[in-house]
């Protein structure tokens, strides 16, 4: 019996996760695009490893993965980024353009009780 490990699969056989998951360990999901995943498959495809009718739907499985990976590690990102604001007490762009238009209506208020008191200036 053959050990399929150390064969290229024959052209109608289906290709497990494996491939893959190897692929997108080896070049990295967050930088596997479309042009590195052709890049990819085709060396497979010169090399015999993988037959061109299933080249197609490799690069099109690795490029979805890829960018999967990266919506994904954008979201933790962007998760991990409002944790890290929230604990510093930051105030949010919205709540500082609030306070001053709060302090400009404050100034006005002001400006209309005494006509001669200092203003901040903005």
């Amino acid at each position: 019996m053959e050990d399929r490990r150390h064969r290229p699969p024959l052209p109608g056989e289906r290709l497990s996760g494996a491939l893959l998951r190897v692929a997108l360990a080896g070049v990295g999901a967050l930088s596997m695009t479309r042009e590195k995943a052709e890049e990819l498959v085709n060396r497979w495809v010169d090399r015999g490893e993988v037959s061109p009718g299933t080249a197609r739907r490799l690069i099109d499985e690795l490029a979805e993965r890829g960018e999967e990976e990266r919506r994904r590690y954008n979201a933790e990102v962007r998760r991990q980024i409002e944790r890290l604001v929230n604990s510093l007490h930051l105030v949010s762009r919205e709540e500082f353009e609030a306070l001053e238009a709060r302090v400009a209506a404050l100034e006005q208020q002001g400006q209309e009780k005494d006509p001669h008191a200092p203003t901040t200036g903005t």
